[in-house]
């Protein structure tokens, strides 16, 4: 749950603020902050629920790469399925799994800021450079790393980490919408990227929307009301008392997306038991 700004209210703000994402509304939460300390009792609450702040931080500090390779779902030693058919077939999986652990366990260490290829090689030996590439690489297309809302984003897209790390300027592709003022409309899409039309601005819808973006598609966002959220909606009861009328609660725990996006928005994370 949340304390304060509606989840999807902020993630639509976040989502629909991108250089290369457009919005299209037809007629017409979860609360938060971070300090890993427990949480004041809320005034008017009884005493039947025990609220404790987590952050994603303090989840993951002490967790070697494989144990959050694993945490995260993947197998420690092993490719996934998606691995598999993404990677080159004579890659040396070992040594890969070796590094996508790390880069895993450098995400999940600081999730609030887009993870780029240099911060991630930082303490990989440079013979194994091409494995951090490919590793970031699988990472980010398929949503497993930079997700959500983490600084950096507006500044930062996918297409300027490759351009980056291959030695080229980010500054000398400035003609071909990289990096651009916002205000200024939606770059043309280059060779090998593509104009994706999403169908409802749900979280689902936007969280895909802002990841292709990022990626550096064009897109565009339909939605048949005249709000974005889809079924997670919160109203102000006498405009005041925030009632969630849809999803109210983040299941998965620490390894849930939902989690850190919320800990990306500086937001309290309380799990709730029975006394």
């Amino acid at each position: 749950m949340t304390n304060g700004v509606p989840l999807v209210e902020a993630a639509a703000a976040g989502a629909l603020a991108g250089p290369s994402t457009s919005f299209v509304a037809g007629p017409a939460s979860a609360h938060g902050n971070g300090n890993g300390r427990a949480a004041k009792r809320p005034r008017g609450d009884s005493g039947g629920t025990r609220h404790v702040v987590h952050t994603f931080d303090s989840d993951y500090k002490s967790l070697k790469d494989e144990d959050v390779a694993r945490r995260l779902g993947f197998p420690p030693n092993k490719l996934s399925e998606e691995e598999a058919a993404f990677l080159p077939p004579d890659v040396a999986v070992e040594t890969y799994c070796h590094v996508r652990n790390h880069v895993l366990n450098t995400w999940a260490k600081n999730p609030t800021q887009v993870l780029t290829r240099r911060v991630a090689a930082a303490k990989v030996n440079t013979a194994f450079l091409d494995f951090v590439d490919l590793a970031c690489s699988f990472l980010t297309v398929f949503g497993h790393i930079n997700f959500g809302m983490p600084r950096g984003y507006q500044a930062f897209t996918h297409r300027q980490n490759t351009l980056a790390t291959s030695g080229e300027s980010p500054q000398s592709h400035a003609s071909n919408g990289e990096g651009q003022d916002p205000a200024s409309g939606p770059p043309e899409p280059e060779k090998g990227y593509h104009t994706v039309l999403v169908i409802g601005a749900g979280l689902s819808g936007l969280a895909a929307a802002r990841h292709l973006a990022f990626l550096g598609h064009k897109v565009l966002v339909l939605e048949g009301r005249d709000r974005a959220g889809g079924r997670v909606h919160t109203v102000h009861l006498e405009g005041e008392v925030p009632v969630d009328m849809g999803g109210s609660v983040l299941y998965g725990g620490h390894s849930s997306p939902l989690a850190t996006l919320a800990n990306q928005l500086d937001m309290k994370r309380y799990v709730m038991t029975s006394d």
